[in-house]
């Protein structure tokens, strides 16, 4: 999103929250831009739409990034039962092939998964066993998984590459170099 399209947000942001203190200069707006730029201008106009229709008090910029994180995750997130029903599909070729089922899965079923290794052992145990614990544990690491990830979206790409350069800092300095 340029500049000039978030000046337009804003000042249309201004118009339905009219508290003088809310986005009160260019230096305020200019801030704001900083943590919101990573954003399309379609992402952008959304979460504030979303956040205008929901609530009464003036947004923060978390409360902008959260909205255009829930409208991301409305239109490309699988629930906990889908993605089990994935798993499941899984484990019927892992006794051997637990690698490949493994790269089939998404990314977050992944991590919900932990490893193929962890997914042959599964494809092991009694079908009992994997439909009522093994289910269990696996939508609980899924929902935290899905949790992990939406706070990650809502941290703008370049505060996380400070986060991360201030990480690689501090294990140079741990490691003595």
């Amino acid at each position: 999103m340029t500049r000039e399209e978030f000046s337009r947000i804003a000042a249309a942001m201004k118009a339905v929250y009219t508290d003088p203190k809310f986005l009160p200069d260019t230096y305020a707006i200019g801030v704001w831009y900083g943590f919101l730029k990573d954003l399309s201008n379609a992402q952008c106009q959304a979460a504030v739409s979303r956040y205008v229709a929901t609530h009464r008090f003036a947004p923060t910029i978390a409360e902008i990034r959260e909205a255009a994180v829930d409208n991301r995750q409305a239109d490309d997130g699988i629930s906990a039962m889908e993605a089990w029903s994935l798993v499941r599909t899984a484990l019927r070729n892992s006794g051997y092939g637990s690698q490949e089922e493994f790269a089939k899965l998404p990314k977050t079923v992944q991590k919900a998964v932990g490893s193929p290794e962890n997914l042959r052992e599964m494809s092991q145990l009694d079908v009992g066993q994997v439909e009522t614990v093994e289910q269990s544990h696996f939508i609980r690491a899924y929902n935290a998984a899905l949790m992990q990830e939406r706070d990650d979206a809502k941290i703008p790409p370049a505060t996380k590459r400070l986060i991360e350069t201030v990480r690689e800092k501090t294990r140079l300095l741990e490691d003595g170099k």
